[in-house]
């Protein structure tokens, strides 16, 4: 018998979003490699709670729910935002197209 919500069956790689843990409890996509889609650049990127600061992701950015809370509430999508992602001590010497 076939599972009702097993993703193998349709795709290679996957997420699960509903976890025992409270990693997506609260979270936002990243539009990241769209419009095309090219293989082999990644795709579903999430910002999204952590389980604690010394655990990494798999590609992911994670953070304390109270910072993520703060980013979701500051955030406007209409604005087009861009997720720029450095050490501190290099986002200065950023360079950026003019915008259009």
């Amino acid at each position: 018998m076939e599972q009702a919500n097993e993703p193998k069956q349709y795709w290679r790689s996957f997420e699960r979003m509903r976890r025992d843990d409270h990693q997506y409890e609260l979270g936002m996509i990243v539009g990241h490699n769209l419009f095309p889609t090219t293989a082999g650049r990644g795709s579903a990127i999430f910002l999204h709670v952590w389980l604690n600061p010394d655990t990494a992701t798999s590609g992911c950015t994670a953070m304390a729910k109270a910072d993520l809370l703060s980013v979701l509430t500051w955030l406007k999508p209409a604005a087009n935002p861009l997720l720029l992602q450095a050490p501190a001590d290099q986002v200065a010497d950023l360079r950026f197209p003019e915008a259009q």
